[in-house]
């Protein structure tokens, strides 16, 4: 009971004015501290709201930057792609007409080959039949060497008479 008797005194009496004086200067620092804080949070938010303001515009700037460059990678990008392009067409081109020109040899060549073993085989059936003959001429030269020297000789020997014919001629004459 004592409790409830005190609320309701309180509620009729005055506060004592010293406690509450004192309580009034301390809510009054309290507050007046507050208001500092509030004002140097009033200062430093202006301040972050300024930089962020320059950082949004580093930012736009650096997205401006950003967006020139890729426009310039993909304008590149689209040139090497066609230079790419080209050349891939320039080497295909390069490529079949390089396989054409590889059958087109390989049927000269084996024509070739064909040609050069058809000529061969004649070569050696020619150079048989040369031997041949050859060995025949070799033959027949041999086997006419002595009349050959036989001959030779009669014929210096009938040249020889003739000389003194003439000679026995003219002495005459």
């Amino acid at each position: 009971m004592f409790p409830t008797v005190r609320k309701m005194l309180k509620k009729i009496l005055p506060p004592p004015t010293n406690s509450f004086m004192r309580e009034v200067t301390i809510i009054k620092q309290k507050i007046d501290v507050l208001k500092d804080q509030l004002t140097r949070q009033d200062e430093l938010t202006v301040q972050l709201l300024n930089r962020l303001s320059e950082q949004n515009d580093c930012l736009s700037d650096l997205r401006n930057i950003l967006e020139s460059n890729n426009r310039q990678l993909d304008e590149q990008s689209a040139l090497f792609m066609n230079k790419f392009g080209e050349h891939h067409d320039h080497l295909i081109n390069l490529y079949s007409f390089t396989e054409s020109f590889n059958r087109q040899q390989n049927e000269r060549n084996t024509q070739l080959m064909n040609k050069l073993g058809e000529q061969n085989e004649r070569l050696s059936s020619l150079h048989s039949f040369l031997e041949s003959i050859n060995r025949e001429n070799l033959r027949q030269y041999f086997e006419s060497h002595t009349e050959r020297i036989n001959i030779k000789e009669q014929y210096l020997v009938l040249t020889q008479r003739l000389r003194e014919l003439e000679n026995s001629k003219t002495l005459s004459e």
